[in-house]
């Protein structure tokens, strides 16, 4: 469309030969798409909602003062649209008002802007500079995501709350001022930026999840006072944070809260924490030393698993409850420091056990060879999970459960006998046991789970009974030197079959 067809005397709406706009010459409602520059007539109050949509070429505009309302996706795709000033009067950008304005290099926004509208600028992919006045209170969600070339921003004072997503995938952004009166950052606020460091304002009271995750070029981190919790996957993938300060104040450090932090080599966890979430510390493979403070109450599952620099670590008798995998491949630890008047907790060699002996919680992933304590009647999901020198271990006959993953990644296993009471091989038990050779399966056994002997690559032989009915996919993926033993009839010489393995009548 090259003009719009409108008589002088239509009593609603006018032209000024580009765009459309009412009667009163108050609002602009559209612009004809092909149209590349704009000045915005003088008495406009309000740009509408999708007016300029769809103006791909527009690469020149001028906005006159006077302009209150930017609407709802008002320049949404202007891809050629290059430089913007939003006059001063103008006192809100609404939402999407210029989502992939992915031309748009620079922006400055005039005093008078009280609100920038959720993903107003999002995937502004070329744009590296922007002024936010401060008389700015409110960013929307998203309100910069994407906006990849973006490299420094200085939020006003004002602004209580950085929103969910706001500087989300800004890949280029290194510099970020934060004013003292933000009172919380949101979730996933900058994860995926080039932050180098972070000022924290004192008042600061909540860190959403995910808010710094992936920024891998921050060195430290000095977290305020005020914060009580640390949330889910705050500073995950942050490779080369090596100081950590967690105030006083604290009570909770979330799921996987420093996950991958892998230049981490100390850490102090103050007195107050009564959780560390599942995950919390994985894979700080350079983590030497932990402070775990006698106000700990649950550890949760994997929180320090990976830790393969781990030496030694104190669990304090607060601690009532260790979730599965808290120390799986830690590979360098070598002792856990518990008090004999442990309230519920006790160890025995290189085991760590329940207090009344039944549960065996963890092994020591550089123990060598275990005796199971003839007390034990279960054996906890990834007790020996990444345990790579254990060679040998002897299970008691009251063994009764053995859970998931228990021996996964025994790498140095070489045989294991199975007790006669347990009644189901559980998933990825004996998962990546590369040495193990030969496994019978015991009578009361009436299924086989997932990836119970993928890629047992050294297995020769698993002798089953007529009793295992259900036998799950990819049990014995990877097992390229496996014969299966078994009545005929059998599930197991059906599955034999189904999975070209061979098989013989036993």
């Amino acid at each position: 469309m090259k003009e719009w067809l409108i008589s002088s005397s239509h009593p609603y709406f006018k032209s000024d030969g580009i765009g459309l706009l009412t009667k009163d010459g108050k609002k602009l409602i559209a612009c004809i798409a092909s149209t590349k520059k704009y000045q915005i007539p003088e008495g406009v109050i309000e740009i509408g909602g999708w007016a300029f949509y769809g103006c791909k070429s527009l690469s020149s505009l001028i906005i006159p003062d006077g302009i209150s309302i930017i609407g709802k996706c008002a320049f949404y795709g202007c891809s050629s649209l290059k430089a913007l000033m939003i006059p001063e009067g103008t006192t809100k950008i609404c939402e999407q008002a210029f989502h992939g304005c992915k031309s748009l290099r620079t922006v400055v926004i005039c005093r008078g802007v009280s609100e920038i509208g959720e993903e107003a600028f999002k995937g502004c992919s070329s744009l590296r500079s922007v002024s936010i006045p401060d008389s700015v209170i409110e960013i929307g969600d998203k309100a910069f995501q994407d906006c990849i070339s973006l490299t420094s921003v200085s939020i006003p004072e004002g602004v209580t709350k950085i929103k969910y997503r706001t500087f989300f995938g800004c890949e280029s952004l290194y510099s970020v001022s934060i004013p003292d009166s933000v009172i919380e950052i949101g979730e996933s606020a900058f994860c995926y930026s080039s932050l180098k460091s972070i000022n924290f304002p004192e008042g600061l009271q909540i860190i959403g999840d995910g808010a710094f995750s992936h920024c891998n070029s921050i060195k430290s981190v000095l977290i305020p006072k005020g914060v009580t919790k640390i949330g889910n996957n705050v500073f995950s993938g942050c490779d080369y944070i090596k100081s950590l300060t967690i105030p006083e104040g604290v009570t909770e450090i979330g799921i996987g809260a420093f996950h991958n932090c892998s230049y981490l080599m100390s850490l102090v966890i103050p007195e107050g924490v009564t959780i560390i979430g599942k995950c919390a510390f994985s894979n700080c493979n350079s983590l030497t030393t932990v402070t775990v403070p006698n106000s700990v109450i649950e550890i949760g599952q994997g929180a320090f698993a990976d830790c393969s620099s781990l030496t030694s670590i104190t669990i304090p008798e607060s601690v009532q409850k260790i979730e599965y995998g808290v120390f799986a491949g830690c590979t360098a630890l070598k002792d856990w420091s518990i008090s004999s008047a442990h309230p519920y907790f006790k160890r025995d060699g290189v085991g760590l056990l329940t207090k009344d002996g039944k549960e065996l919680v963890a092994c020591l992933p550089s123990a060598k060879e275990y005796q199971i304590p003839e007390s034990v009647t279960k054996i906890r999901e990834s007790a020996f999970d990444n345990c790579t020198s254990l060679t040998s271990v002897t299970i008691p006959e009251g063994v009764n459960l053995i859970g998931h993953s228990a021996f996964r990644y025994c790498i140095s296993l070489k045989s294991v006998i199975i007790p006669k009471g347990i009644m189901k091989i559980d998933e990825a038990i004996f998962y990546h046991c590369s040495s193990l050779t030969s496994v019978v399966i015991p009578d009361k056994v009436s299924e086989i789970k997932w990836g119970a002997f993928f890629e047992c690559s050294s297995l020769i032989s698993v002798t089953v009974t007529n009793n295992v009915k259900w036998i799950e996919h990819d049990v014995f993926e990877e097992c390229p030197k496996l014969t299966i033993y078994a009545p005929e009839g059998s599930k197991a010489e059906e599955y034999a079959e189904e999975n070209n393995i061979p098989f013989q009548v036993k």
